[in-house]
């Protein structure tokens, strides 16, 4: 196997790819873009997962992109992940009330040694309406 640094979603986002994995079902990754949805003013949990499958520790650092006027904590952040290990990050983000109805992109940039190693993306639905939480 290859040694590897990566980058992705967490949470329900990681689940549906490693489903759809074990039932071969991998041809609906072409079809799902991750999406969200968030009032404005309200927090919208993002999970990222780093995994390092290499043999050497490294120390992975994350920069978030966002639309203007949205804020996230924590903002860009230094990361150790040892060798064969992953360290999840949960960063909780808000949009502002001017961006209300519209599809925003949060994507979030991961750096070892000043290389990227990926960029996660996720398009957010900024609702109009209350959510059932």
């Amino acid at each position: 196997p290859q040694q590897k640094l990566s980058f992705d979603l967490g949470g329900p986002w990681a689940f549906y790819h490693l489903f759809w994995r074990a039932h071969n079902i991998e041809h609906l990754a072409d079809l799902y873009a991750p999406e969200a949805q968030v009032a404005p003013g309200d927090k919208l949990w993002v999970p990222l997962l780093i995994r390092n499958d290499t043999d050497s520790p490294k120390q992975i650092e994350l920069h978030p992109v966002l639309p203007p006027g949205w804020t996230v904590y924590p903002s860009s952040v230094m990361y150790p992940v040892a060798a064969h290990d992953s360290y999840s990050i949960q960063f909780i983000t808000m949009a502002p009330q001017s961006q209300k109805g519209t599809w925003q992109t949060l994507s979030w940039n991961a750096l070892t040694d000043g290389k990227n190693i990926g960029t996660v993306t996720l398009r957010v639905d900024v609702a109009g309406n209350y959510l059932p939480q």
